[in-house]
């Protein structure tokens, strides 16, 4: 088995997680480089800004969560 192969859990809720925050930091993204100059207002961009910094980290806090989980089920896997 490849390296690869088991980075995350089984459980689809791990990677129904990581799809919605890579979405909301693809869309943070987009407002925090189009809110001042199409929206004209500032504070748009802002909060854009936040929001790629909050869900980032939120990515990546779940995806070191999911490695665990994927770890502990590998070992229970193979211990059984």
């Amino acid at each position: 088995m490849g390296q690869g192969d088991n980075l995350l859990p089984k459980d689809g809720i791990y990677r129904t997680i990581l799809m919605v925050l890579v979405g909301s930091v693809v869309a943070g993204a987009i407002l925090a480089l189009t809110g001042e100059s199409y929206f004209g207002n500032p504070a748009i961009s802002q909060v854009g800004t936040g929001i790629v910094v909050i869900c980032g980290g939120l990515y990546l806090f779940f995806r070191l969560l999911g490695r665990r989980e994927a770890r502990k089920e590998r070992d229970r896997d193979e211990e059984g």
